[in-house]
């Protein structure tokens, strides 16, 4: 299942909206953060909007606190995990962290330990 998304949001503001909306529906798919069955969760980020390292947050505690605080109901957690070799960008080693972050037996434990159930963007409704 696809969804739609842009880069930095630029979907959440008009004109841009209006049309993914449109486009969302036509293709039946859903529209990141203007999905009613799911909310976006967007703290697994490790810079400042400055460029700043923030390790903290893309750790084993950083993730388990934001898993321990999403609400009831789906929600979708935003990250940018990838090998980065080769890759210009200032997000670069904040990418192979995350893989690692995420890949670690720790989290898997806490998911399950929570009652967390991972699921696909083809388990959600199409509606914007």
């Amino acid at each position: 299942m696809r969804s739609i998304d842009s880069h930095q949001h630029v979907h959440l503001r008009e004109p841009a909206r209006s049309v993914a909306i449109e486009i969302a529906n036509d293709l039946r798919v859903p529209l990141r953060s203007c999905n009613s069955e799911a909310r976006y969760v967007g703290g697994f980020y490790g810079q400042t909007a400055e460029g700043l390292s923030l390790p903290d947050v893309i750790s084993i505690k950083g993730l388990i606190k934001i898993l321990r605080e999403l609400p009831n109901g789906i929600s979708e957690l935003g990250c940018h995990p990838g090998f980065a070799d080769g890759l210009d960008t200032m997000y670069k080693s904040e990418r192979t962290e995350e893989i690692k972050v995420l890949c670690d037996a720790r989290i898997k434990e806490a998911i399950g330990a929570m009652g967390i159930e991972l699921c696909s963007f083809a388990d959600l409704p199409a509606k914007v």
